[in-house]
Order: structure tokens, then C-alpha cells, then sequence
């Protein structure tokens, strides 16, 4: 138990570094996004949609996105780590969180990252 507390509050912490510097790189792009020409002229006169636009967009959506997932991603640590709090209260002292394992679903496994036993 001990070992997953651990690695749930380093997920914590690599998480939100990982929501300052998605947030900042979103601040970015939603200047360069508002400052890019939707529409651009090409060489024959016609009016077509600004490829620079397209992929400003489509970078800014992939940063939302994982911002996101960031965001949920501390949301269920803080559920997992609440539940740790809630057993290890229930037990009355009697839990070594040193000693106890415990059992994940390979879904909490992937959602909190946890690669080995």
C-alpha cells in the first residue's frame, strides 16, 4: 500500500507539472490561433483555408486534450488516495501500509501508470 501511495502522489506531482506547462503552451497557441489568418490567398487568386491556421488549431486541440486527461487523471488519484485514507481510518491503526498489498484492476493500473509490481 505504501508503494502505491507513493507512486499515486509522484503521478500527482508529474501531472501537475505536466497542467503548468500545458497550460502555458495553450496560452501560446491561443495567441498564434487568434493572430493566424483563417482564410489566405493563393496563387491563382483563390481564397483557401490557411494551412498554418489548420495546424495551430490541431496542436491546440492536442493540448486541451491532454490537459484534460491530466486533469481527470489527478481527479481519480485523489478518489484512489481517499480511499487509502478511508481503509487505512477503518482499520484503526491496525494496517502497515509497509506490509499490506493491495489489488488494482488493470484499469486503475493503467489510469495511475503503474508498470510492475
Amino acid at each position: 500500500m505504501e508503494k502505491l501511495e507513493n507512486h499515486m502522489e509522484a503521478q500527482k506531482v508529474a501531472n501537475n507539472k505536466d497542467i503548468n506547462d500545458l497550460t502555458k503552451e495553450l496560452i501560446v497557441l491561443s495567441d498564434e490561433y487568434q493572430a493566424t489568418r483563417k482564410y489566405i490567398t493563393d496563387e491563382e487568386g483563390e481564397k483557401i483555408i490557411n494551412p498554418d491556421f489548420v495546424k495551430t488549431k490541431a496542436s491546440y486541440d492536442e493540448k486541451e486534450n491532454l490537459l484534460e486527461e491530466r486533469r481527470n487523471s489527478n481527479a481519480f488519484i485523489n478518489a484512489k488516495l481517499e480511499e487509502l485514507a478511508v481503509i487505512e481510518e477503518n482499520s484503526g491503526g491496525k494496517i502497515d501500509k509497509s506490509k499490506e498489498k493491495i489489488t488494482l484492476t488493470l484499469n486503475d493500473c493503467l489510469l495511475l501508470g503503474v508498470k510492475e509490481k
